[in-house]
């Protein structure tokens, strides 16, 4: 009896063991499709092809049925140990297909039931591959529609298209052409389908696409929802809204011209999924969770709690706090401390010693929640100086969130090109490094029982700026001169902030100021530290010069000795007040007829501002240069003279006889006087 039992077990075993080979040889065997591939690869859409599928699996009786956009192409029954089935050939001349993407579908059947089924696109023609973007335009906003090669990937150019609405047919068609970036830009007044033609010799095919409007659409209301609780989701009216579960079933809502409320009993995951179908607003998917009671939330600040600081945890469900709620705070070394929250569902503690934290909360209708959060020390790190430059000492010190030192704390700093200092700092807490290059570095602090530190750090190039010279007169010329740390010519950005506070880019090396007073001067560079300079402009010097002319005063302005014309100048003489404006000469007149002052303000009256102003004062005084008589009255003596001797001369002559002449004769003339005698004045008988 006990040998039958036993041969029957061991009869069994084999038989369940046949069962499982069995099993294990009929799942081995099953024909499966492999592959699918079309002959040729490359379909002209003038010429034909097959449909090529390699099978695996033991096919005996099996059947391949091949669709082309769902229409049933051909059938093929299929012989044992088959490897590989053709399709009829299809003649694109005699039943042809539009150039473009295609839907290929490849049933493998068994026993009239479908056990594999694979699907492709079927390209007739060299149809690019075209995207969107955005992938959902909008009216009245810019979309680009980008051409790519199907196979290589790279951009196409200079690629011709067309495009127009479908509800008004190809009456509304617009010719497009490819830029050199692979894009059509498209944009659209109202929503609809479009449909893309290409007319290209290289390129065929066509696509249809969409223009349709964001989805107004808030909701689920309340965001976490508990079973039986009434739900409700806003849209615009006439917009379908369906739930489906996790099980893929659907539930439609009604839309009540605006929106839809529901509830929903179960427990689970759900999506809620608005204008699907829609042809004027772009659909929208939501998930969403039904929970069997009310969540709560915990929120830990600060997000990295730090030993012996403040941490508080607040407590809330769907936004608002819960107040008088139990925490419970398990620490790490064991043991516990429970807080109530307040009013604003917070509790405030203070962690004493590094570790993780787990909380508790309970609380009737609530589901229980549950977490853990890190406490570690914090680093403090300090930089100086703070905006280093390169090969400058910088020192990195190192403190804890009470300021302690903190030695053997691990630092990287590293740039884009990888790690340049690995350091760890001393029993002081800190280092020295140098960094060769300028640019922006990260420092990376690590030590156990810490929180990673990260922190970036600049480190600047240097540049230095020269102004020659650092004082001009306004119209002269400023040399600006940049170099680097090395005293070489460089490059940089150059601005100036004139007196009234415009800023303008300065162009070369050069710069020629108008405006008088304070130019501040910044020359930046990227990656450099910033240096600046000021530039002091003065007006030109400004002379007035009076010469008096009979009744009239001369006035000249004059500036390195050069006159100055268009001057405004106002004068005051004892004669008049004037204001006037010199001429080429830098000149004006003024009348003056009396004694007294005169008074020139210069350049303070609709002022020139290039120029100084300048005031002075005059006394004119009338003064007489006796010096100028001595001439006349030495004329006036010499013609008295010459007239004297003139007369004197005249009568000398005239009383002298005709032999004698002048003084010289006098005597003679006297003697003989004396020797004659007189004659008697009577007559003889």
């Amino acid at each position: 009896m006990l040998v039958v039992v036993i041969e029957l077990m061991i009869n069994k075993r084999y038989i369940y063991v046949c069962l499982i080979l069995l099993m294990l040889a009929s799942v081995a065997s099953a024909a499966y499709i492999k592959d699918v591939e079309t002959k040729p690869k490359d379909i002209d859409p003038n010429g034909d092809f097959t449909v090529k599928v390699d099978l695996g699996g033991t096919t005996c009786g099996t059947q391949l049925k091949i669709y082309i956009d769902g229409k049933k192409f051909c059938s093929k029954n299929i012989g044992c140990e088959t490897e590989e089935v053709e399709s009829d050939k299809w003649e694109l001349d005699d039943d042809p297909l539009e150039c473009g993407v295609h839907k290929l579908q490849v049933d493998l059947i068994d026993g009239g039931s479908i056990i594999q089924s694979k699907t492709m696109d079927l390209r007739i023609g060299n149809v690019p591959e075209i995207t969107l973007s955005p992938s959902e335009p909008s009216p009245n906003s810019e979309m680009k529609i980008i051409f790519r090669n199907n196979e290589t990937g790279k951009l196409i150019t200079d690629l011709d298209v067309q495009i127009y609405k479908t509800k008004l047919g190809t009456s509304s068609t617009k010719d497009y052409s490819v830029n050199n970036q692979g894009e059509v830009k498209f944009s659209s007044d109202s929503v609809g389908q479009f449909k893309l033609i290409i007319e290209d010799p290289d390129y065929c095919g066509t696509f249809n696409f969409w223009v349709k409007k964001p989805l107004p659409f808030a909701g689920p209301f309340p965001e976490d929802p508990v079973i039986g609780e009434r739900m409700s989701v806003s849209v615009p009216g006439g917009v379908g809204v369906k739930y489906i579960d996790s099980e893929g079933k659907v539930y439609p809502l009604r839309n009540y011209g605006g929106g839809a409320n529901f509830t929903i009993n179960t427990q689970g995951e759900y999506n809620l999924v608005a204008a699907e179908l829609s042809t004027i607003y772009w659909s929208i998917t939501k998930n969403f969770s039904v929970s069997d009671k009310s969540r709560m939330s915990a929120k830990i600040e600060p997000e990295n709690a730090v030993t012996n600081k403040v941490v508080m945890l607040t407590v809330s469900s769907r936004g608002a706090s819960i107040e008088n709620i139990p925490v419970k705070i398990i620490k790490p070394i064991g043991g516990s401390e429970t807080f109530e929250t307040n009013v604003k569902g917070e509790i405030r503690f203070t962690p004493e010693t590094v570790g993780t934290y787990h909380y508790k909360i309970e609380k009737a209708r609530y589901d229980t929640l549950e977490g853990d959060f890190e406490v570690f020390d914090a680093f403090d790190m300090r930089i100086t100086p703070g905006d280093p430059v390169v090969e400058e000492d910088i020192l990195l010190a190192v403190r804890d969130q009470l300021g302690a030192k903190v030695d053997n704390a691990l630092v990287y700093i590293e740039d884009a090109s990888g790690i340049q200092v690995t350091e760890s700092t001393g029993w002081n807490g800190s280092f020295r490094f140098r960094l060769p290059d300028p640019g922006e570095y990260t420092i990376k602090v690590q030590k156990e029982g810490f929180w990673n530190f990260e922190d970036t750090m600049r480190v600047y190039g240097i540049i230095s700026m020269e102004l020659y010279p650092e004082e001009i007169e306004t119209g002269d010329d400023v040399n600006i001169s940049i170099k680097n740390k090395d005293g070489e010519e460089t490059s940089a950005e150059v601005t100036v902030t004139k007196p009234d506070g415009r800023t303008q880019g300065i162009d070369g090396v050069v710069y020629t100021p108008i405006e008088v007073g304070v130019h501040k001067i910044k020359a930046t560079k990227s990656g450099y530290r910033e240096v600046s300079g000021e530039l002091v402009v003065n007006p030109h010097p400004l002379d007035v010069v009076v010469r008096i002319e009979e009744n009239s005063a001369i006035i000249t302005a004059i500036s390195h000795g050069e006159p100055v014309p268009g001057l405004v100048l106002f004068v005051t003489t004892p004669s008049e007040k004037k204001q006037a404006v010199t001429d080429g000469d830098g000149r004006v007149s003024a009348l003056v007829e009396e004694e007294g002052y005169i008074i020139i303000d210069a350049n303070n009256i609709e002022r020139d501002e290039r120029y100084h102003n300048n005031t002075i004062r005059r006394e004119i005084v009338k003064r007489y240069d006796y010096s100028l008589l001595v001439l006349p009255l030495l004329l006036v003596g010499v013609f008295s003279f010459l007239g004297v001797f003139a007369v004197d001369y005249y009568h000398k002559q005239k009383d002298e006889p005709k032999r004698g002449s002048g003084l010289f004769n006098a005597d003679k003339k006297g003697a003989a006087s004396r020797d004659r005698k007189p004659k008697s004045s009577l007559s003889k008988p």
